[in-house]
Protein backbone atom coordinates (compact mmCIF):
# COMPACT_ATOMS: atom_id res chain seq x y z
CA UNK A 1 0.00 0.00 0.00
CA UNK A 2 2.85 2.38 0.55
CA UNK A 3 3.79 2.30 -3.28
CA UNK A 4 0.18 3.50 -3.61
CA UNK A 5 0.67 6.28 -1.41
CA UNK A 6 3.55 7.12 -3.23
CA UNK A 7 1.75 7.31 -6.52
CA UNK A 8 -1.01 8.93 -5.09
CA UNK A 9 1.33 11.77 -3.69
CA UNK A 10 3.23 12.21 -6.91
CA UNK A 11 0.17 12.82 -9.25
CA UNK A 12 -1.24 15.02 -7.08
CA UNK A 13 2.75 16.80 -7.15
CA UNK A 14 2.52 16.49 -10.96
CA UNK A 15 -0.74 17.95 -11.60
CA UNK A 16 -0.20 21.64 -12.41
CA UNK A 17 2.83 20.89 -14.87
CA UNK A 18 0.40 18.53 -16.00
CA UNK A 19 -2.37 20.56 -16.45
CA UNK A 20 0.03 23.72 -18.22
CA UNK A 21 1.64 20.63 -20.53
CA UNK A 22 -1.82 19.38 -22.10
CA UNK A 23 -3.39 22.61 -23.31
CA UNK A 24 -6.27 20.86 -24.90
CA UNK A 25 -8.74 18.87 -23.21
CA UNK A 26 -8.67 15.90 -24.88
CA UNK A 27 -4.63 15.47 -24.79
CA UNK A 28 -5.11 16.55 -20.94
CA UNK A 29 -7.76 13.56 -19.96
CA UNK A 30 -5.54 11.32 -21.57
CA UNK A 31 -2.46 11.89 -19.60
CA UNK A 32 -4.71 11.75 -16.38
CA UNK A 33 -6.15 8.18 -17.79
CA UNK A 34 -2.98 6.88 -18.00
CA UNK A 35 -1.82 8.08 -14.37
CA UNK A 36 -5.21 6.69 -12.92
CA UNK A 37 -5.13 3.19 -14.15
CA UNK A 38 -1.07 3.10 -13.59
CA UNK A 39 -2.29 4.01 -9.90
CA UNK A 40 -4.92 1.76 -9.55
CA UNK A 41 -3.38 -1.33 -11.36
CA UNK A 42 -0.80 -0.45 -8.01
CA UNK A 43 -3.38 -1.34 -5.46
CA UNK A 44 -4.47 -4.39 -3.90
CA UNK A 45 -8.03 -5.66 -4.53
CA UNK A 46 -8.94 -4.71 -0.74
CA UNK A 47 -8.19 -1.37 -1.22
CA UNK A 48 -9.39 -0.60 -4.99
CA UNK A 49 -12.83 1.07 -3.89
CA UNK A 50 -10.49 3.49 -1.67
CA UNK A 51 -7.80 4.18 -4.37
CA UNK A 52 -10.68 5.06 -6.59
CA UNK A 53 -12.45 7.18 -4.21
CA UNK A 54 -9.20 9.49 -3.62
CA UNK A 55 -8.66 9.26 -7.80
CA UNK A 56 -11.96 10.62 -7.94
CA UNK A 57 -11.84 13.56 -5.73
CA UNK A 58 -8.65 14.04 -7.48
CA UNK A 59 -10.03 14.49 -10.78
CA UNK A 60 -12.54 16.43 -9.46
CA UNK A 61 -10.40 18.78 -8.08
CA UNK A 62 -8.56 19.20 -11.37
CA UNK A 63 -11.96 19.13 -13.50
CA UNK A 64 -11.13 15.60 -14.65
CA UNK A 65 -14.41 14.19 -13.23
CA UNK A 66 -17.93 15.25 -12.68
CA UNK A 67 -18.40 16.21 -9.06
CA UNK A 68 -18.85 19.05 -7.03
CA UNK A 69 -16.06 21.52 -6.02
CA UNK A 70 -16.35 23.47 -2.93
CA UNK A 71 -14.06 26.45 -3.36
CA UNK A 72 -15.42 28.10 0.15
CA UNK A 73 -15.49 26.97 3.94
CA UNK A 74 -19.12 27.15 5.39
CA UNK A 75 -18.91 27.43 9.19
CA UNK A 76 -21.14 25.42 11.58
CA UNK A 77 -21.81 27.52 13.95
CA UNK A 78 -23.56 31.56 13.04
CA UNK A 79 -20.46 33.57 13.15
CA UNK A 80 -20.32 35.61 16.42
CA UNK A 81 -22.06 39.67 16.41
CA UNK A 82 -20.07 42.49 17.24
CA UNK A 83 -20.87 43.96 20.53
CA UNK A 84 -22.39 47.15 18.41
CA UNK A 85 -24.64 44.98 16.39
CA UNK A 86 -25.73 43.00 20.11
CA UNK A 87 -26.02 46.37 21.84
CA UNK A 88 -28.16 47.17 18.59
CA UNK A 89 -30.23 43.88 18.34
CA UNK A 90 -30.51 43.96 22.26
CA UNK A 91 -32.10 48.12 22.07
CA UNK A 92 -34.50 47.79 18.93
CA UNK A 93 -35.89 44.47 21.00
CA UNK A 94 -36.93 46.82 23.90
CA UNK A 95 -37.73 49.62 22.17
CA UNK A 96 -40.85 47.10 20.09
CA UNK A 97 -41.40 45.82 23.82
CA UNK A 98 -42.00 48.95 25.30
CA UNK A 99 -44.07 49.95 22.17
CA UNK A 100 -46.42 47.33 22.39
CA UNK A 101 -47.35 48.58 25.84
CA UNK A 102 -47.90 52.49 25.65
CA UNK A 103 -49.75 53.64 22.34
CA UNK A 104 -47.91 57.16 21.84
CA UNK A 105 -48.45 56.84 18.07
CA UNK A 106 -50.10 55.27 14.85
CA UNK A 107 -46.93 54.15 13.33
CA UNK A 108 -46.08 50.62 13.52
CA UNK A 109 -43.33 50.04 16.37
CA UNK A 110 -44.40 52.94 18.19
CA UNK A 111 -42.28 54.95 16.04
CA UNK A 112 -43.74 58.90 15.24
CA UNK A 113 -43.21 59.54 11.66
CA UNK A 114 -41.38 61.86 10.40
CA UNK A 115 -42.54 65.61 9.91
CA UNK A 116 -43.33 66.40 6.19
CA UNK A 117 -40.69 69.25 4.58
CA UNK A 118 -41.56 72.36 3.41
CA UNK A 119 -40.62 73.20 -0.27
Amino acid sequence: MEAVERALAQLEAEMPDLQHLHRDLFSYANAWAERHDAVLDLAPPSARADVEARLRRIGIRWGLADGVRSTGQFPALDPPQRPRQAAQAASYGRSIASSSTSNSSDAPGGMTPPAPRSP
